[in-house]
């Protein structure tokens, strides 16, 4: 029928002849021959207002960027728990406890996101790279062998000087109070004419 093959007529004729049950011809039927219902015409949608979308916006929460942590999302954040809390006087009880905890959240990751910059920063991951060297050398340091460590903090420019005022000439005029033994240093060197003089 839907191929055109076979009139409605020719159909139920066929099923009339065979030995299918009533109840089951019935239901073939009703598939068959009943009318399809065509689909309403759509409407064409108006766009929504302002408003409607402020209305449908305050139903979902949508988290906040922290991408790009600025101070006025800080002081806001902070603006509002203070009021929120002066506000309530003594009754803290009446403080709406999810405006607090959106605040808190907005807050902390905002802080995150700063924290998480300054510990990713090349510059701190450097000094952070120093120190956690130092702490290891102090750390396998057996001190009972009357072993010494002297650290200076010297930018690498002035290394050179320092070291002869520091290390050199008081070693070599014998003038150190305790022997030399070993001098590290923490810089990077690459095949550069300066670092290459050093």
């Amino acid at each position: 029928m839907k191929e055109n093959k076979l009139s409605q007529e020719e159909i139920q004729s066929r099923l009339e002849r065979s030995i299918v049950g009533a109840e089951i011809m019935s239901r073939v039927k009703s598939i068959l021959f009943t009318p399809t219902k065509s689909e309403a015409p759509k409407k064409e949608e108006k766009p929504l207002s302002d408003s409607e979308l402020d209305d449908l916006f305050n139903l979902v929460e949508v988290p906040e960027e922290t991408s790009a942590p600025s101070s006025y999302s800080i002081e806001n954040a902070l603006e509002r728990i203070i009021s929120m809390l002066t506000s309530a006087g003594k009754d803290y009880s009446s403080i709406d406890n999810r405006a607090i905890n959106s605040a808190v959240q907005e807050l902390d990751g905002v802080i995150s996101a700063q924290v998480n910059e300054i510990l990713h920063h090349d510059e701190f991951r450097r000094l952070e790279s120093a120190w956690r060297g130092l702490k290891f050398l102090i750390d396998r340091t057996d001190f009972r062998e009357n072993i010494q460590i002297e650290v200076m903090s010297v930018p690498k420019q002035n290394l050179l000087d320092v070291f002869h005022e520091s290390v050199y000439q008081p070693e070599y005029n014998d003038e150190s109070e305790f022997p030399l033994s070993v001098v590290i240093a923490d810089y990077e060197f690459d095949n550069s004419n300066p670092d290459i003089e050093f």
